[in-house]
């Protein structure tokens, strides 16, 4: 995941009321996905490895829709401590809802 960490200001970022996404293009054809879920949001690893799973589902499931372009990008999700008061059903609400926010947000000069 050393991608992860090299996202310079060339990205976009959206905060959603549970997530926060960020997003930047890649050189490699394909779309790269990281998920993040502090220890400031949930101390306990088995709650914060359920939700990573989950997003990641979430994730997988909708990779080839329309919701998720597939445009080369860098993807990385970071949990907000909201998140693990919610279902499975509602996590996938509100990744899905930020994932939206974000295209609108983004211009048609980043892509």
């Amino acid at each position: 995941l050393m991608w992860a960490l090299s996202f310079g200001p060339e990205r976009q970022t959206i905060d959603g009321r549970f997530l926060i996404i960020r997003i930047r293009k890649n050189e490699l054809g394909e779309n790269r996905y990281a998920v993040n879920v502090s220890k400031k949001v949930e101390k306990s690893a088995v709650k914060r490895n359920r939700i990573r799973r989950q997003i990641q589902e979430v994730i997988r499931l909708n990779e080839k829709s329309d919701i998720i372009p597939q445009k080369s990008l860098d993807i990385i999700i970071f949990a907000r401590k909201s998140l693990m008061k919610l279902k499975y059903s509602e996590i996938e609400m509100a990744v899905l809802e930020t994932i939206k926010k974000l295209w609108k947000k983004m211009t048609s000069s980043f892509m």
